[in-house]
Formats: C-alpha cells, sequence, structure tokens
C-alpha cells in the first residue's frame, strides 16, 4: 500500500469557523491534498479598489443565501465567483489556438425588440 492510500480524504465543513478549528487540532500529515488546487491568494491581498455594481434584487438574494449556506460573507463570496470566472477564461483561452480576440462594443442607443442589427453595428 502506497503513503498515498493511507491518507485519508480532507473532510468538508459547512462555514470557515469549522475549518478553521479543525485545522486548529487535526493533524494535516495524514490527509491527501493531492487533488486541490492551489489557491489564488486574491483573498488575503488589500482590498484597496471598490465597485458599486447594481443587480436585480432576486439576484443578489441568491447570492446572500449560496453565500450564507457556505458558510462565507457575501461580498467574498462574490469575489470567489470573479476569480472562478476568471480562471475558466484563463483555461479556456490557453486551450483553443491563438486568434484575435474579437472587439467587445457595448451600444447604449435602445432598440425595439424586433429591430435588426444593421452591417455597421456587427462585430
Amino acid at each position: 500500500m502506497s503513503d498515498k492510500e493511507k491518507l485519508g480524504k480532507f473532510p468538508r465543513f459547512e462555514t470557515d469557523r469549522e475549518a478553521e478549528d479543525f485545522v486548529d487540532t487535526a493533524d494535516l500529515s495524514e490527509y491527501d491534498f493531492s487533488g486541490f488546487m492551489p489557491l489564488d491568494r486574491f483573498e488575503f491581498q488589500p482590498k484597496d479598489a471598490s465597485i458599486n455594481l447594481r443587480l436585480p434584487r432576486r439576484q443578489l438574494d441568491a447570492v446572500k443565501s449560496e453565500a450564507a449556506k457556505q458558510g462565507v460573507p457575501y461580498q467574498r463570496f462574490i469575489r470567489e465567483l470573479l476569480q472562478r470566472g476568471m480562471e475558466t477564461l484563463r483555461l479556456s483561452a490557453s486551450r483553443t489556438p491563438s486568434r484575435e480576440p474579437r472587439p467587445f462594443r457595448v451600444s447604449w442607443e435602445r432598440r425595439s425588440p424586433g429591430r435588426q442589427l444593421r452591417q455597421s453595428e456587427r462585430l
């Protein structure tokens, strides 16, 4: 039996507090961490920029509810979602053949629902 097979599976925790209490008392050398992904240290960096983000009330309520289920503050949960999304973009960009990115253009003009885009508006 290899050393890796002797190691136990790391338990899941409902809250940060439970995880902290476990780590404070457990012998971590008894657990297999090979499946863990490295944590980007963004959460430990100083928060020196802020944004004002408008969301539909239902979406914000859903975010707060999910954050509460995971036992983390909702603003930290939003930062984690952003970080995961950026990682996914980075990974997918590294897997696809290199090509020039299409320009992103925002139009503030209101359009009627059935109106077709003019050729000049298409990307």
